[in-house]
């Protein structure tokens, strides 16, 4: 009975890559095409951001809350990049990354401190920021010189025929399962998600 009860946990725990390889199979053969290598490596790198998010969602996740607030962190980062790339250079990168660190501790400061639900202080978060970004752009598409992509090459260059994307997504893996088995932060997460 325990030997039948592990193998079903184990084929639980496989079952998205299971299904993931199922769907890719059967678009594979739906259309041939997308089975090439560099369809393949471009299908990877254009999720490989949504999967970086979807990760550090996890946590939050794990520990019983929501955060919508995600895309409109992305967005405003990516409009203080575009708009501070120009003239400040490679400062830009790590204003948008303490306006992402920034919003999200104030956010979790109002969740945890004020007992506000995580689905209404993110979602008033999500809306600011999602304001903040047009008022930022003056509500203009906002294009980047070639001076501009060069300081990109980093972000959408490739390493070893993969795209950076995809190298940055394997490492955001990497170190949440490290730090989900190996650390107490990771242990404390699953055990406050489970009770």
């Amino acid at each position: 009975m325990t030997l039948k009860k592990n193998y079903r946990e184990q084929i639980r725990g496989l079952a998205p890559l299971l299904v993931l390889g199922g769907l890719v199979l059967v678009i594979g053969v739906l259309r041939p095409g997308f089975l090439s290598w560099d369809s393949l490596v471009v299908t990877v790198a254009n999720t490989a951001i949504l999967f970086i998010l979807a990760a550090g969602s996890t946590f939050v996740v794990m520990l019983g809350s929501i955060d919508l607030s995600i895309q409109a962190i992305c967005s405003f980062a990516s409009v203080i990049v575009a708009v501070m790339l120009p003239g400040y250079g490679y400062a830009a990168f790590p204003v948008a990354v303490a306006m992402g660190l920034v919003t999200g501790t104030v956010s979790g400061l109002f969740h945890v401190w004020l007992r506000i639900p995580s689905f209404i202080v993110t979602l008033a978060t999500s809306g600011l920021l999602v304001s903040a970004a047009l008022l930022f752009s003056h509500e203009r598409a906002i294009s980047i010189d070639e001076a501009g992509r060069a300081r990109l090459a980093w972000v959408t260059g490739d390493f070893l025929g993969l795209p950076n994307v995809i190298w940055a997504a394997a490492l955001v893996t990497a170190l949440g399962i490290w730090s989900q088995k190996y650390t107490p932060f990771g242990r404390y997460s699953i055990a406050i998600g489970a009770g």
